[in-house]
């Protein structure tokens, strides 16, 4: 992507561990699925880490083209191809470490997707 690509680093903590392949996925499909869709334009993918009480908190954010959180469509009525990781993900975050995964998104606008560890379950 070049110049096209931005990222931020926005990590308050690091004193926490996450289940193998649950954040890389969801920083591909920003870049993939959300950046990629604005063409040249380009955009950025924020990534940030913060301790919570109770939860340790990563959060995965882009400015893409986000989708429709009812149809799980994006621009152009077009389905979203990373609902099949996102699911993976989710998964994988549920039944290892008893956490969860929150998704926002807005056609136009971008995504977010926040994953939250109990502290107690931390891996």
């Amino acid at each position: 992507f070049g110049g096209k690509l931005k990222v931020c680093y926005d990590i308050e903590t690091d004193g926490f561990s996450v289940p193998p392949l649950s954040i890389q996925p969801l920083v591909e499909n920003a870049i993939c699925h959300g950046i990629f869709g604005r063409g040249t334009a380009g955009g950025m993918v924020t990534i940030r880490t913060r301790e919570k009480q109770g939860f340790w908190m990563t959060e995965i954010a882009d400015d893409g083209i986000g989708f429709h959180m009812d149809t799980g469509k994006g621009q152009a009525g077009r389905p979203c191809p990373c609902s099949t990781t996102l699911e993976s993900v989710m998964f994988r975050i549920e039944k290892a470490v008893h956490g969860t995964v929150q998704i926002e998104s807005t056609v136009g606008i971008g995504t977010r997707v926040t994953v939250l560890i109990p502290k107690e379950k931390n891996v």
